[in-house]
């Protein structure tokens, strides 16, 4: 019968843990950006936006110097020019600044490249594979196995007189 109740206790605690793999996996989302396939239909999106270095230049009084790509949501999108919400911009050396949507204008012959964020799959199951091991590994080291040696304190009852 105690068989039954250990069983039921581990069963009990894979199933708590596979709901938090989940739930991790789910919480966690990982995107990227991909080549925009339709330009047309990016109004209103997440995209980025890589800068040729003459690009780099003329907005560097509106972006910052040396400002190599721009992300944000694609406000429109005329004959001419993008009109941007910026997010972030990311600098050639690697360093980013955030934005707070400001309105931005950019000459389509300033732009190398467009591309559009997409959710990654694969990246999201992995970070959320890293994030639940690392908490389960943490549970578990917190938890103990259960089996203690009787090192605690002995505490006698009173001895009644």
């Amino acid at each position: 019968m105690e068989w039954k109740g250990e069983w039921l206790v581990r069963h009990r605690r894979i199933r708590a843990e596979l709901a938090l793999v989940l739930a991790t996996t789910v919480t966690v989302g990982c995107y990227e950006y991909v080549p925009a396939r339709d330009v047309g239909l990016l109004a209103g999106r997440r995209v980025q936006l890589e800068l040729t270095d003459s690009g780099s230049v003329a907005l560097a009084r509106l972006l910052g110097p040396s400002v190599e790509a721009v992300e944000g949501t694609l406000l429109a999108d005329s004959a001419r020019s993008y009109v941007l919400g910026v997010a972030v911009t990311r600098r050639r050396g690697g360093a980013e600044s955030d934005w707070r949507g400001e309105r931005v204008i950019i000459g389509h012959e300033l732009v190398t490249s467009r591309s559009e964020r997409s959710f990654s799959r694969s990246r999201t199951v992995f970070a959320g594979s890293l994030a639940a091991a690392a908490v389960i590994a943490i549970t578990t080291a917190l938890r103990g196995s259960g089996k203690g040696d009787g090192g605690g304190p002995v505490i006698t009852p009173p001895v009644a007189r």
